[in-house]
């Protein structure tokens, strides 16, 4: 098992909403920027059967992981990606990224994508689509 977690910024892209360290039973002990994200504070992240099964994958595989889009308690759609932390093979918990979808895809793709042109982001299809 290694002894840390590289976890690679998104440099100028990133468009967080919060960033939140979890503990290893899944509480949320402190999130940032505090302001408008007091939902998340001490919230039981493994509550939700979806983010608790996100977040055991992190600890379990050793990797980032995020979870599908679904409603942020500010009624728009969001994201978490959960970092596992293992300090000298001992689990810390997780960090986790709150990403408003719409604001995250704005931003990535504001310089890549032609004026009159659209992108539509899906999930959950099936192969007959």
């Amino acid at each position: 098992m290694p002894n840390h977690t590289t976890f690679k910024s998104m440099g100028p892209h990133a468009r967080y909403q919060a960033i939140a360290w979890v503990d290893p039973q899944r509480n949320a002990q402190w999130v940032a920027p505090a302001e408008g994200n007091a939902w998340l504070v001490h919230r039981d992240l493994g509550g939700d059967a979806k983010l608790r099964e996100a977040l055991e994958t992190a600890r379990r595989t050793l990797e980032v992981t995020l979870t599908h889009a679904g409603d942020l308690p500010n009624g728009e759609k969001g994201m978490l990606v959960c970092v596992p932390i293992f300090i000298d093979e001992k689990f810390g918990g997780y960090i986790v990224g709150v990403f408003n979808v719409r604001r995250l895809l704005d931003s990535l793709l504001e310089r890549h994508v032609a004026r009159g042109y659209r992108i539509a982001y899906m999930e959950n299809l099936d192969a007959a689509g």
